[in-house]
């Protein structure tokens, strides 16, 4: 596969890279490894490549979304700003709200 010239990669992890718990042991650490990965690489990239990646909250119905839950609509908007836009190394945070905790 040839990715073409000022082309987009956008990868997925999500929000237990910040909000760990009880059953996310394995996947916290997996997600902020991912995050980690698209912020180093992306600087290296040649050929005008761009590398993000949407970082989710738990996708919800609508009628539910609130702090910490969001729509697929709303995940779906930083899908296309991550690909259609002129960022890179970015990670776009769709959490319904939630802050990044202080590191």
């Amino acid at each position: 596969m040839k990715i073409a010239v000022f082309g987009s990669i956008t990868l997925t992890s999500g929000f237990l890279s910040h909000y760990p718990n009880g059953y996310s042991i394995a996947t916290g650490p997996f997600n902020a490894a991912i995050d980690a990965f698209v912020q180093h690489t992306a600087p290296m990239l040649e050929r005008g490549l761009r590398l993000n990646v949407v970082s989710p909250a738990p996708v919800v119905e609508p009628e539910r979304t609130g702090r910490g839950l969001v729509s697929a609509e709303q995940v779906a908007s930083f899908y296309i700003d991550a690909i259609e836009g002129n960022s890179t190394g970015k990670v776009f945070r769709a959490w319904g709200g939630l802050p990044v905790p202080s590191q």
